[in-house]
C-alpha cells in the first residue's frame, strides 16, 4: 500500500490526528495536549511504516490496533479494556468514512470510473477526501458527546483538577 507525498500530506496527517481523538473520545478522556502531540507523531510514522510492509489490509489494522492501543496505555494513561475497545471503535468509524464515501463514488461515478480514480495516486486522494471528512464528524461528535457534554455522567474519565478548574 505505497503512500504519494500528497496522500501522507491531505489524507495522512488529519486522519492520524482525528484517529488519536477518537482513542480519547471512545475512551471518555479529555484531551492533555502534550500525550495528544506526543502520541500523534508516533502513531503518523508508525503507520507509514505499517503501510509499506508487505503484509494484507487486515495485518496492518490489526498491527494499527495493537499499536494504538499500546500507546493508549503507556501515553495516554487509559486502562487494557479502554484502550482496546477506543481503538477498535476508531477502526469502525474510519471503515463507515470509507464506506460512505466509496458509496458516494459509486453514485456519482459508476463502478468502472470509479476503479480507475482509486488505481490514479492523486485523483484517488483527492476524491477520498470525504471519507475523511465523515471520520472526523463522527470522531468529532462522539467526543463531544462523550466527553465535553458529559453533565452528570458517572462513566465520563473527569479528574479532580478539571473540577477545581472550572470553579
Amino acid at each position: 500500500m505505497k503512500m504519494s507525498i500528497l496522500d501522507l500530506i491531505v489524507k495522512g496527517i488529519p486522519e492520524v490526528a482525528i484517529f488519536v481523538l477518537g482513542i480519547y473520545a471512545f475512551s471518555k478522556t479529555r484531551i492533555n495536549w502534550k500525550q495528544y502531540w506526543t502520541v500523534v507523531p508516533i502513531v503518523f510514522v508508525a503507520t507509514y511504516i505499517i503501510r509499506m510492509l508487505p503484509i494484507n489490509y487486515g495485518v496492518s489494522i490489526l498491527l494499527s490496533v495493537i499499536l494504538t492501543s499500546i500507546l493508549g496505555i503507556a501515553i495516554i494513561k487509559i486502562t487494557f479494556l479502554q484502550a482496546i475497545k477506543a481503538s477498535l471503535l476508531t477502526i469502525v468509524a474510519v471503515l463507515i468514512g470509507e464506506g460512505v464515501n466509496f458509496y458516494i463514488l459509486q453514485v456519482a461515478y459508476g463502478s468502472q470510473k470509479t476503479l480507475e480514480i482509486i488505481g490514479d495516486p492523486i485523483a484517488k486522494t483527492i476524491n477520498t477526501i470525504p471519507s475523511t471528512i465523515v471520520f472526523g464528524l463522527i470522531i468529532f461528535t462522539v467526543y463531544y458527546v462523550k466527553v465535553i457534554h458529559v453533565k452528570g455522567n458517572k462513566d465520563a474519565d473527569i479528574k479532580q483538577e478539571d473540577i477545581n478548574n472550572r470553579m
